[in-house]
């Protein structure tokens, strides 16, 4: 006789921040190889980031898909790049420091984020002792 398996939640949530990290990869891959087609006209720069960017999430997605204890530090990093790209916008496109504002909240709001991730899965998959 054999006891049902009940699911486990933590393995929804894993699952749910592993497709979150892989379509924020495939948008900022997306971006790169509409710039490197030239159907976006966007600097140089900020396509490097956008591919570190999608790199890191790639790497975030499969830590955590496959429940490894680094998958936080690909996380943070994801936050922190993510918040340089957007950052790197206002003096590559010469805004002013007006508009520049919005680009703080929005830095902030994605390094908020990735470290609330990074904790997260810190917590979660923690190496067998």
């Amino acid at each position: 006789m054999t006891t049902p398996v009940t699911p486990h939640p933590r393995r929804l949530s894993l699952l749910i921040i592993t497709v979150v990290f892989a379509l924020l990869c495939m948008v900022q891959w997306g971006e790169v190889v509409r710039a490197g087609l030239g159907l976006d006209s966007d600097y140089r720069i900020l396509t490097l980031l956008k591919l570190v960017s999608g790199a890191c999430a790639y790497a975030a997605a499969v830590g955590t898909f496959r429940r490894r204890p680094w998958a936080w530090v690909a996380s943070l990093l994801y936050g922190v790049v993510t918040a340089v790209l957007i950052l790197a916008v206002g003096p590559v496109a010469g805004l002013d420091a007006e508009e520049r504002k919005g680009l703080i909240w929005g830095a902030t709001s994605m390094l908020l984020i990735g470290a609330g991730l990074a904790l997260y899965l810190r917590n979660v998959l923690r190496p067998p002792r």
